[in-house]
């Protein structure tokens, strides 16, 4: 009884901290999503809510959309597309996203940002450091989850995301990298429609992944859902081994999907970086739970600076142990 109610209590502290970062807008919203995916900081029932969160808020106007598009562009919105609709097919917090066409007859996505962001953005990020730095000055047992730490991977993460030509070389960086993979599509950027505050990209074919985990598969041709796995874990296994970024952001919504089993990826505003010496100890912790080497495993971790002082390695040794037996007879 105790353990259920301790629980509950946990869910409704989740759903509490849901609804505050919701109605406290963007910056807060990105804090509890980067937060859904640390179960070392928080427990599974609030990471279970947190994990709900979404980055949809009302669209700004339309009109301001597109000054902002002939401002950064320098020219009238005519001049850069045939068409474009008038309303947004998403809004989140940074920006919304309209689908258009090009002068050549092409079908695009024009990602806009939304007014005044970054001011509400810096002046959330001024809090969150304040706050943070009090809690670790008046409650030192939580110096250990590096409050400080996460606040300024927040702020990099957020002023990343605000300047889309970071997104806009990212997303062509993947382009050439998966240039020559059959069956795996990356938009092209159209780098003469692209500014700080305009992102325009081709507009790729299919349904998200999200729709079809839902059983809503569109009629026609099915989908080989077990090629479009076996695509997936290949173009993940590359982007980590072979690429050294990868899509930080790899959600249903944003991979895309074509029968019979063309995968596309989109939304590379999150990305993470993986250094040669990093991809060197991720290889040896693979070999090494291929051999059931769980002491290999657990140095490679330590080389990565994954392990703490205080980290009980027979613990650890014991917990990865019982890990690698459940996973490694399944098929892969």
């Amino acid at each position: 009884g105790r353990a259920e109610s301790t629980a509950g209590g946990e869910t409704s502290v989740g759903r509490r901290l849901t609804l505050a970062a919701t109605e406290l807008g963007p910056t807060f919203v990105k804090l509890g999503q980067m937060l859904s995916a640390r179960p070392d900081i928080v427990p599974e029932t609030v990471l279970r809510e947190l994990r709900t969160l979404q980055d949809n808020v009302p669209p700004f106007d339309t009109s301001i959309a597109m000054a902002t598009i002939a401002e950064e562009l320098q020219r009238p919105v005519a001049d850069c597309f045939a068409s474009i609709d008038e309303r947004p097919i998403a809004s989140a917090s940074i920006g919304q996203v309209y689908r258009a066409r090009g002068k050549n007859d092409e079908e695009l996505v024009v990602k806009v940002r939304r007014p005044g962001i970054e001011d509400v953005i810096r002046m959330d990020l001024e809090l969150l450091e304040w706050l943070a730095q009090s809690l670790e000055t008046l409650m030192p047992e939580l110096r250990i989850y590096r409050p400080t730490m996460i606040v300024t991977e927040l702020g990099q993460l957020l002023t990343r995301e605000l300047d889309y030509i970071n997104e806009a070389s990212t997303t062509s960086r993947f382009a050439a990298a998966f240039e020559g993979d059959a069956g795996l599509r990356i938009p092209r950027v159209y780098w003469d429609l692209c500014g700080p505050r305009v992102l325009t990209l081709q507009a790729l074919p299919g349904v998200s992944l999200e729709t079809l985990l839902s059983g809503r598969e569109p009629p026609g041709v099915p989908v080989d859902r077990r090629l479009v796995a076996r695509r997936l874990a290949d173009c993940y296994l590359k982007q980590i081994f072979e690429v050294g970024i990868f899509h930080a952001d790899p959600h249903p919504g944003n991979i895309l999907v074509e029968p019979i089993a063309n995968v596309g990826l989109i939304d590379f505003g999150q990305v993470g970086a993986i250094t040669d010496e990093w991809r060197t100890e991720l290889l040896v912790m693979v070999y090494a739970s291929v051999n059931r080497e769980v002491g290999v495993v657990i140095d490679a971790l330590a080389d990565m600076g994954a392990l703490g002082a205080e980290t009980d390695h027979r613990s650890l040794h014991r917990a990865l142990g019982v890990l690698h037996d459940k996973y490694y007879g399944l098929p892969i």
